[in-house]
């Protein structure tokens, strides 16, 4: 790899990531969680009224693999419609990715119906 690809795969980056669709009671969540750990980066995921949103913070070529890896892997009930992003503040070295309790600011997202949540989601 030369210098210029070394350094842009290094780049630390952050991004706001929207996610609309249907993508709540799904295990979203949790598949989110388990992407953004496994690309090793730091952040949040929660629910709102209009979907889901993420912070996640890290190198450029992992936020990518992660938002590649999301629409790839996303849960099998999940219908993602779109996603959006846009630059976010850096976060502290030493934070963890974890899962954020919902934010309740009026329902402007589908939920998908008659889905029970499966024993791998509730773990």
């Amino acid at each position: 790899m030369n210098d210029l690809a070394e350094l842009h795969a290094s780049h630390e980056t952050a991004q706001l990531i929207r996610v609309r669709g249907l993508v709540q009671g799904v295990g979203f969540r949790p598949t989110v969680w388990r992407l953004a750990r496994r690309c090793g980066l730091r952040g949040w995921v929660t629910n709102d009224g209009h979907g889901v949103s993420i912070h996640v913070c890290g190198p450029a070529d992992a936020v990518m693999e992660f938002e590649r890896a999301l629409l790839l892997e996303a849960p099998p009930l999940a219908r993602i419609e779109s996603i959006t992003r846009q630059p976010a503040p850096t976060l502290p070295a030493n934070t963890d990715f974890r899962i954020v309790a919902s934010h309740a600011d009026g329902v402007h997202t589908g939920v998908v119906p008659d889905a029970a949540t499966c024993a791998a989601c509730v773990a």
